[in-house]
């Protein structure tokens, strides 16, 4: 899959990155992609089905800046355009305890970084 997204970053419809996806597809018994092309909705949706329970979504849709929308889509009365610092976690306190340069991200309270 990394080799694939990468493939389809640097040429966007590649069919190498399409036979890699179809490949993996054909590993679980799948049929091939449908559409015959592959773009970066596609991938992103592969990535899912493939890194299900492997705790990757979250990175994924963060670095494809689609974690906002998806989570004003999907959670009920949480407004992510308003608390876009939920994207970063914050930092433990006991990390923030040893390291004195160290400030806690911005909306968790603590000490606000200069």
């Amino acid at each position: 899959m990394i080799k694939a997204e990468a493939l389809n970053e640097q040429n966007p419809g590649s069919a190498t990155a399409l036979g890699l996806v179809n490949a993996l597809r054909a590993r679980v018994f799948s049929p091939a992609n449908p559409r015959g092309a592959i773009d970066r909705a596609g991938i992103l949706q592969e990535r899912l089905f493939e890194m299900t329970g492997e705790g990757k979504r979250r990175s994924d849709l963060i670095r494809h800046g689609k974690y906002t929308t998806w989570t004003e889509a999907t959670i009920n009365g949480h407004n992510a355009a308003t608390e876009n610092f939920r994207i970063l976690l914050p930092i433990p306190q006991s990390e923030i305890d040893v390291n004195p340069l160290l400030c806690q991200n911005p909306g968790y309270g603590g000490t606000a970084c200069p």
